[in-house]
């Protein structure tokens, strides 16, 4: 006759292999989430700083219109 109860021992085992593997899980989803994050604000950095240089070479295209209209008037 088989004993229908199954130890205690055994049955933690598996629970906490599972408990694991579900924290290996939650931490892998949280580096990724962090991971995307980091991307979006270096994105985010790259954007703003060729808005800056677009800004810039507007600036010195309208210097160099003007300082060539200013030799042409002279």
């Amino acid at each position: 006759m088989t004993n229908v109860h199954t130890p205690f021992s055994i049955m933690v085992a598996p629970q906490n292999a599972i408990k694991q593997c579900v924290n290996i899980l939650i931490a892998l989803e949280n580096t990724i989430s962090l991971s995307g994050s980091i991307l979006i604000a270096s994105a985010d950095s790259i954007i703003l700083s060729v808005s800056i240089l677009i800004a810039f070479a507007a600036i010195i295209e309208k210097d160099a219109f003007f300082s060539k209209q200013k030799i042409r008037n002279t």
